[in-house]
């Protein structure tokens, strides 16, 4: 456990086991708390004065002398270099004598009578105790947790430890993979990378526009961390479909752009849209160039279009004034077919593309095409781009921006949804890049 600013508390974080993995997977995890500070911060251990006093009182110090060889490797080096000399016969034999003798060295010898330091043994005995005790540390039982999943920052509700100081983490929660907890008056902790958790879709990035801080939106921390700077003249929300600040387009708009990830395979994007006005036609989004693209048409509908070559219109009738949650999958799949392309078939670039797009969870358009699409010319080969553009009229409103490594799947667009909606908790899923757990 890291301590805040106001805390100097350490606590040892044990995981215990699991419960429920028998039946389900992942199962809850089970940890215990407790606090080491006095171990790394209490005073000296009890009883070390009492055996120190008693060990400088009996220690003694005597001065004793016996025969020591001379430096034994000079005189070799010696010997050597005489024998060298094919006439150093004697003065070779001088050195054999000088090898064989010996100096007399006086040193201190320090000893400790036995009979006396049988004093300190019950000193000594207070001070293992005292440190198995520290060791061990002190129970946090009964203290209050609270617990939020770290890549959506949704809070999720406090916790209590029981008298033995056990917490019982819910890594099993859907949509939940990271925790991330506060101890009441304590601190955060570490990250906890628990076990799987059930479905979590595996966030690229997440914008929850809810800094109203100028002119930066900041994706949350553990997820890709990105900033993004918003282009002239964004502004924000007072009070957005979260009650709290939500990005507002501004008049002749441009692109508010965001780095998503790779386009190939199956990717979801889920976020909050603002309609002002449902008769103006305009583009709402954009990714990897024209390859997937959402607008609003001129008779108030949502329409999918892929590489500007195959499109599909919903049927609901957008309302103005409205929050509209907004769910796009997106699928590619492909690359260079080389007898591919138009007559002579010389090769091309040939992906099958597909987008779903569902509105408040329920599937509104659905683009397939038939065969396989060619990028449009000049608009660059699919997939060595991965931006993604939100843009809109005056007024339209934009929040909580989530681009998915994964396709979410019908059944759980709206879980998801309701899962970081029950997390948007006044005063605890709240922050900026950069502030543990919220």
């Amino acid at each position: 456990m890291n301590p805040d600013s106001g805390s100097t508390r350490t606590v040892e974080v044990i995981r215990v086991g699991t419960i429920g993995l028998d039946k389900d997977y992942p199962g809850k995890q089970v940890v215990r708390l407790r606090d080491l500070s006095e171990l790394y911060e209490g005073a000296s251990l009890q009883g070390i004065k009492a055996v120190k006093a008693v060990i400088a009182k009996y220690k003694r110090k005597v001065r004793k002398t016996y025969q020591a060889p001379r430096d034994v490797g000079l005189i070799d080096r010696m010997m050597m270099d005489a024998l060298k000399n094919p006439g150093a016969n004697a003065t070779v034999k001088n050195l054999a004598k000088m090898q064989k003798a010996a100096e007399l060295v006086e040193t201190t010898v320090v000893y400790y009578d036995p009979t006396k330091l049988a004093y300190a043994i019950p000193a000594l005995q207070r001070a293992v105790e005292d440190l198995y005790a520290r060791l061990r540390g002190k129970r946090l039982a009964g203290i209050n947790v609270d617990v939020w999943d770290q890549i959506s920052g949704a809070y999720l509700g406090p916790r209590n430890t029981d008298r033995h100081g056990t917490l019982i983490l819910p890594t099993d929660e859907t949509f939940v993979e990271v925790l991330q907890w506060k101890l009441a008056g304590g601190g955060y902790s570490d990250c906890f990378n628990g076990e799987r958790a059930a479905g979590m879709p595996g966030l690229a990035f997440y914008f929850h526009c809810n800094e109203d801080a100028g002119s930066t939106i900041k994706s949350f921390l553990g997820v890709s961390g990105q900033q993004a700077s918003l282009p002239d003249r964004w502004d924000w929300y007072d009070s957005g479909f979260f009650a709290r600040p939500a990005l507002r387009v501004p008049q002749d708009a441009e692109p508010l752009q965001l780095v998503g990830t790779d386009p190939i395979g199956r990717r979801s994007f889920q976020f909050l849209w603002y309609c002002a006005d449902p008769g103006q036609p305009r583009p709402l989004f954009t990714y990897s160039g024209d390859a997937f693209n959402l607008h609003i048409t001129d008779s108030g509908v949502l329409e999918g279009t892929l590489f500007g070559q195959v499109s599909a219109q919903g049927s609901t009738a957008l309302q103005a004034g409205t929050w509209y949650l907004i769910q796009i999958n997106t699928e590619m799949v492909g690359g260079w077919n080389p007898t591919g392309g138009p007559p002579p078939y010389e090769g091309a670039y040939e992906y099958y593309v597909t987008m779903q797009v569902y509105l408040g969870g329920i599937l509104e358009l659905n683009a397939v095409p038939d065969e396989p699409l060619s990028p449009s010319l000049g608009s660059g080969i699919p997939g060595a781009g991965n931006l993604v553009s939100f843009t809109g009229m005056p007024d339209d409103g934009f929040d909580e921006i989530r681009l998915l490594n994964r396709e979410l799947y019908s059944s759980e667009i709206v879980n998801y949804a309701t899962f970081l909606k029950a997390g948007r908790v006044p005063g605890k899923s709240q922050g900026a890049l950069g502030t543990p757990g919220w």
